[in-house]
């Protein structure tokens, strides 16, 4: 299995970062999708839309862990039309210089 490592820096709070990946509306934005659903509990859809209809989507992608602030970790099965990548975990930690960690 192989993982890809990003580290990019924001100039807004840990809290505002954070907030941007637990929030439906920023999440659609974030990603250019049409729209997201985000219930951001461990459990909790992370689901991204990406075409004109509900059939091109991270079906099914679920938050597998959850610390305010600090981490959101999601497990799913590439989008429809990427199947090909078949199943990701992302994980999104956030650290109190205002740098974001991406692993996939």
């Amino acid at each position: 299995m192989s993982s890809i490592t990003r580290s990019i820096q924001l100039p807004v709070s840990v809290a505002e970062a954070f907030s941007f990946f637990s929030d439906s509306a920023s999440v659609a934005t974030i990603f250019g999708a049409r729209r997201a659903v985000v219930y951001p509990v461990v459990g909790g859809e992370f689901e991204i839309f990406f075409g004109e209809d509900d059939m091109d989507s991270t079906k099914n992608c679920k938050i597998v862990e959850f610390v305010p602030e600090v981490k959101i970790a999601t497990e799913f099965i590439g989008p429809t039309k990427h199947r090909p990548y078949g199943f990701l975990k992302n994980s999104i930690t956030f650290s109190c210089c205002e740098r974001i960690h991406i692993s996939s």
